[in-house]
């Protein structure tokens, strides 16, 4: 593991100011515990900019409930982080953790952290199913929102923006048809039916259909608008098309020869 490493950049041939960046370590896992980064703008402007880690086990990361993590073993999760430059705080982040009833350790709230020390909720988890997917959360200003996952619960097909979960869980027995369904043609027509049910009820909600190869195809906006995309025989996007059909993006790539 890097003690120290010191870059210098060229332009024009002419060498800039060397960046050095340092590394300590947690001696619980060997993951980066504070990381600072000496930057020389010219001869008499020096910039240092601090990074420090805390995982589960520190002092500093007792008071978000990370026994969970350790019992799984999880002992290389930044639970919480602070960015300084040049001695001051610059912000950064702390997450609350929680055991699901299979034990697996999950976020359950987020916290910006801000240059004066103070914490505010930016993330609060409400609901999750028994693989770690988010299924329902709120955002900053309280307003919930629902994910329903499929494909084996690897893939999100909606979004709903101002229903929590069990609302939406409750409306439709189409949920269960998306979270337990794994013949394509089957989650399409459930995904795009559930959502014109919402759409009927004027919820902000956004599905997302995907191709056999797990590729995003097409999404359905909260007004019903279709954005659908192709792929090549490689898996690159080739192109995007409105409701209309109408070419909205065209890529094309090319290589080059010798």
């Amino acid at each position: 593991m890097p003690s120290s490493v010191t870059e210098t950049g060229y332009v024009d041939g002419v060498a800039m100011k060397p960046v050095t960046t340092t590394y300590e370590y947690n001696e619980n896992n060997y993951m980066p515990s504070s990381i600072t980064k000496s930057v020389a703008f010219n001869a008499n402007t020096e910039e240092t900019c601090l990074t420090r880690y805390w995982y589960p086990g520190d002092a500093e990361a007792v008071n978000s409930n990370t026994a969970c993590l350790t019992s799984a073993h999880c002992i290389s999760e930044r639970v919480k982080a602070l960015q300084y430059r040049n001695g001051n705080t610059v912000g950064g982040y702390r997450n609350l953790y929680m055991p699901l009833s299979n034990g697996l350790p999950v976020v359950s709230k987020n916290y910006s952290i801000t240059p004066n020390n103070s914490e505010v909720l930016e993330l609060d988890v409400t609901d999750y199913d028994d693989y770690g997917n988010i299924c329902g959360y709120k955002k900053k200003d309280g307003t919930p929102v629902a994910v329903i996952w499929s494909y084996c619960h690897r893939l999100p097909v909606l979004e709903i923006v101002g229903k929590a979960y069990s609302e939406v869980k409750a409306m439709s027995g189409i949920v269960d048809i998306l979270e337990n369904g794994t013949a394509a043609t089957e989650i399409t027509n459930a995904t795009e039916s559930l959502h014109a049910a919402l759409l009927n009820e004027r919820a902000m909600a956004t599905a997302y259909e995907y191709s056999p190869w797990h590729t995003l195809s097409c999404v359905i906006k909260p007004n019903g608008d279709k954005a659908k995309y192709r792929y090549d025989t490689y898996g690159r996007l080739e192109e995007a098309r409105d409701a209309d059909d109408n070419i909205l993006q065209k890529y094309n790539y090319n290589y080059k020869t010798n």
